[in-house]
């Protein structure tokens, strides 16, 4: 029962930390780039990180497990607030597309059993929504953020500094998807100026409340057609254990995922396919490093996301996969060199950034089914200034 209390300490100090650190983006900031992240399926978040990612994996089984990965990004955007101005953010694709991790096991005792850090990097990347949302293709989007910013600039002339104005910050905000200016808020000196830009457009028969929704509807399209872009990432990660070996385990991977149904706001179904290469220490030789034992896996199922709020986030997820291992060399003996077995994973959002995983994973030949609840968030940790 200690141990319990122990571990949850552990999760609430560390979830703690991670909420605590997670302030508000710079004023001036695009809060689109928060919103793309927070679009994206879990099982995506979990394929390519957009900022951070803290997790405990496997909580009641006997080797659990902390990951802590970051974007190169992510750690840029932490000393270099600026970077989240759209046209900085658009130059930093490398950034943007590198991860690297760290993640220590721990056995029942929570005493250490080995630790594992990787790197990867996404080859095709076309899931980045904010970044479709800064250049987008579509004339209306071109368009109506061309009206929007040239009523932004002209209001912003009434006043010395328009950075620190209450009023110019309602406006600025008014355009936000989430908690945005109400319009009974909206100053009536920029309702005009609006009102005078749309003149001569498409939108002029829209009110004002109209043309912000109409935004919000735009960009959600546009994020339903980014989920069903292609996503390939390669990692590399490297294991050492407690018995003093540098490298017990070398994996080489490589994961690939796209969105199968189009124009559905309300649900998706993403296909994702992961293959890997493990050379492990062979512990049936006196060796004490040889990495002779060479397994190859491949992993293929869907991500059906089952529940979308109305603003497109997903809600509610489950991934079902077939996992193919072949034991290349380093058999032991009794030991298949050929496996299938079924996998599957239930997951729940709690809040914008907390997801629970709950894994399942049946082995056909002995008949046996295994759980493995998880913890993960996804914040960004950075700073209103």
């Amino acid at each position: 029962m200690l141990k319990v209390i122990k571990f949850c300490l552990i999760l609430v100090c560390l979830f703690y930390l991670s909420i605590k650190s997670k302030a508000q983006f710079n004023k001036n900031a695009k809060d689109t780039i928060r919103t793309a992240a927070n679009l994206k399926s879990g099982n995506s978040q979990d394929v390519l990180i957009s900022f951070f990612q803290l997790a405990v994996n496997d909580i009641t089984g006997s080797k659990k497990s902390f990951l802590f990965q970051s974007s190169l990004f992510g750690l840029k955007a932490k000393t270099n607030p600026e970077l989240m101005i759209d046209t900085s953010y658009l130059k930093e694709k490398f950034a943007r597309n590198f991860v690297f991790s760290i993640s220590p096991a721990l056995d029942d005792d929570y005493k250490f059993v080995s630790n594992t850090i990787g790197v990867k990097y996404a080859i095709i990347n076309n899931r980045d929504k904010s970044v479709f949302d800064f250049s987008n293709p579509l004339d209306d989007g071109i368009l109506h953020r061309k009206i929007k910013q040239k009523a932004l600039t002209i209001y912003s002339r009434s006043f010395p500094d328009s950075t620190d104005n209450p009023n110019y910050e309602k406006a600025v905000n008014y355009f936000k998807l989430k908690d945005g200016t109400p319009i009974k808020d909206l100053p009536e000196a920029f309702k005009k100026i609006l009102i005078i830009q749309k003149k001569g457009s498409r939108y002029e028969v829209l009110n004002i409340d109209s043309f912000k929704n109409f935004y919000a509807y735009e960009y959600k399209r546009l994020a339903q057609y980014v989920e069903n872009r292609g996503l390939w990432t390669l990692s590399s990660n490297l294991s050492s254990d407690n018995k003093g070996k540098l490298f017990s385990t070398i994996n080489i991977n490589s994961e690939y995922l796209k969105g199968m149904l189009r124009n559905n706001a309300t649900s998706n179904l993403e296909l994702n396919l992961k293959a890997n290469f493990d050379f492990t220490d062979d512990t049936s030789t006196l060796s004490k490093t040889d990495m002779n034992r060479k397994i190859f896996s491949f992993n293929g199922g869907f991500n059906w996301i089952i529940a979308k709020n109305k603003n497109g986030k997903s809600l509610i997820e489950l991934k079902g996969a077939i996992a193919y291992n072949n034991i290349l060399s380093g058999v032991y003996a009794g030991e298949k060199n050929n496996t299938f077995t079924a996998e599957g994973t239930f997951r729940i959002r709690i809040t914008d950034q907390i997801w629970l995983p709950f894994d399942v994973r049946y082995d056909p030949n002995k008949g046996n089914v295994f759980g493995f609840l998880s913890i993960k968030t996804n914040f960004d940790a950075l700073r209103n200034q």
